[in-house]
């Protein structure tokens, strides 16, 4: 039994729709292979999205309540994420495909020196616990299914309003805090 861990976008303190999405695409792979589901939220209140969370699949709600992540800074948040991966043991990443999810899925990816599947419009696990997805080529016009076999985690980001987000009532996330990582930022926000 392993554990899927998806990445809650939060724009205003508010969790994104499309990551809700990837939180039900968690739940439903978790309820396939008994896995477990956590979210991380970053930022000023994250704790505040557990019940959100928790409505939409998480077992668990990685917060890291610290004003420092309410604006995204990739070296941060890439950080972030590596060592929530690292500490949860999660065998699985999703992400929203965003903007966002996608800038980060790749530095996360490259710190933890694993596979990353995007944009994808299906997702499935495989017998040996791997990753396989599909994805649009050639501008929409055909599909490749692409995998990661062995890598662990394997990582995906999950194309926007493709995946329908399922909400339960009554079910709760635990909470769970965080310290923040310690990354100088290569850069700051003035203000």
């Amino acid at each position: 039994m392993g554990a899927i861990l998806v990445f809650l976008e939060r724009r205003g303190g508010d969790v994104q729709a499309a990551s809700l999405q990837a939180l039900s695409t968690a739940r439903r792979l978790a309820d396939s292979t008994g896995d477990t589901v956590a979210a991380l939220a970053l930022g000023a209140g994250a704790s505040s999205a557990a019940d959100l969370a928790g409505a939409h699949g998480a077992d668990r709600l990685l917060a890291v309540d610290d004003a420092a992540f309410d604006l995204y800074v990739p070296e941060s948040y890439a950080a972030a994420l590596a060592e929530a991966a690292q500490s949860t043991g999660c065998d699985t990443i999703l992400l929203s495909g965003t903007s966002m999810g996608r800038d980060l899925a790749a530095r996360a990816c490259a710190r933890l020196s694993t596979g990353l599947l995007t944009d994808v419009v299906e997702l499935e696990r495989t017998a040996g616990g791997g990753l396989r997805g599909k994805r649009p080529v050639y501008s929409g016009k055909a599909y490749a299914w692409a995998a990661i076999p062995e890598a662990r985690p394997s990582m995906a980001t999950l194309r926007p309003n493709v995946f329908p987000s399922a909400v339960k009532d009554g079910r709760k996330a635990e909470v769970v805090a965080v310290a923040a990582p310690n990354v100088a930022a290569r850069a700051r926000s003035p203000g």
